[in-house]
């Protein structure tokens, strides 16, 4: 009984220390951030989609101003997704 207490705790301690643990591992990525300082975007969330070994793309949601950032990076090097132009779409 004290033993799966205690693996309760430990489950508990991770799913709160997750998401923090999360925003780190993104945090030290030097050009993400600057494409992201580049753009005026101060990072309330950031959701990498791996596309590839060398392709992620991050949906990054800015505070300030309030919008969604999408930052494409290949192997180091990032830039921002922009939308395509109507020519393009059609």
């Amino acid at each position: 009984m004290a033993k799966s207490f205690l693996m309760s705790i430990a489950i508990g301690a991770l799913l709160v220390a997750a998401p923090s643990m999360a925003s780190r591992a993104y945090a030290n990525d030097r050009e993400l951030l600057s494409v992201l300082e580049r753009n005026a975007c101060v990072p309330e969330r950031v959701v990498p989609t791996q596309l590839s070994a060398a392709l992620i793309v991050y949906a990054v949601t800015c505070k300030r101003p309030a919008r969604v950032l999408h930052v494409i990076c290949v192997e180091s090097e990032c830039r921002l997704q922009t939308r395509p132009s109507e020519d393009d779409e059609q």
